[in-house]
């Protein structure tokens, strides 16, 4: 085993289980939530980052940076079951438990493009629907709002991006306080209206108000 952190991780709440990428060794770790015990290791991925369960469908969608693509287990014996194509540098994702429509980011900086895209898939059908192109080489982080608006970090330009989900089109970009850099989670507070996200130079938290961008 290579030394390295653990990138992201979701739950089964149902199942009791915790799923965690261990990016470094390319593995997906599964403890038992109850026992507190690893209780299975998925291999064969090349750099695991975000994670979406469907419990309903009993699969695990893992993005595989690497590889530029989404693999997709069958969670009762971790048989790998699909793939979807994503473009390079695949990462950071959000998903829309309504529609079963997953965003993810990819592009930019490793690909040595001036752009980045959010890729969204359809996990029913594991495929592909389309891709939203950025003018930016760093993202990071997405949150959705129930409405028709995606929040990205627009890590390149110290800003974060309102998208229309519906248009595929930046609304309005609000630029986070001049002493902080490299916004990289991000967290909607949909019912308080309040966007939280925190940035590497310096470390902070920021709080913005997500009617105004305030």
């Amino acid at each position: 085993m290579k030394e390295g952190d653990f990138d992201h991780f979701t739950v089964d709440l149902d199942g009791h289980r915790l799923f965690l990428t261990a990016e470094a060794n390319g593995l997906v770790v599964v403890f038992d939530t109850q026992a507190t015990k690893l209780v299975h290791t998925i291999r064969g991925i090349e750099a695991p980052h975000s994670m979406v369960y469907r419990p309903d469908l009993k699969r695990l969608f893992v993005v595989d940076g690497d590889a530029s693509e989404i693999k997709v287990y069958e969670t009762t014996t971790y048989r790998l079951v699909g793939h979807v194509p994503l473009h390079i540098d695949a990462d950071s994702q959000a998903y829309d438990p309504e529609s079963k429509l997953m965003y993810v980011v990819s592009g930019g900086r490793e690909a040595h493009t001036p752009y980045s895209y959010v890729s969204i898939v359809d996990t029913t059908e594991s495929k592909k629907i389309r891709d939203m192109k950025i003018d930016a080489n760093w993202l990071e982080a997405l949150a959705l709002e129930k409405r028709a608006r995606l929040f990205v970090n627009i890590t390149a330009e110290n800003a974060v991006g309102v998208m229309d989900r519906d248009s595929d089109t930046i609304k309005a970009k609000w630029p986070i306080p001049g002493e902080t850099q490299q916004n990289l989670p991000l967290f909607l507070d949909e019912p308080n209206h309040r966007l939280l996200l925190t940035t590497r130079k310096s470390p902070r938290l920021v709080a913005i108000d997500s009617e105004s961008g305030r």
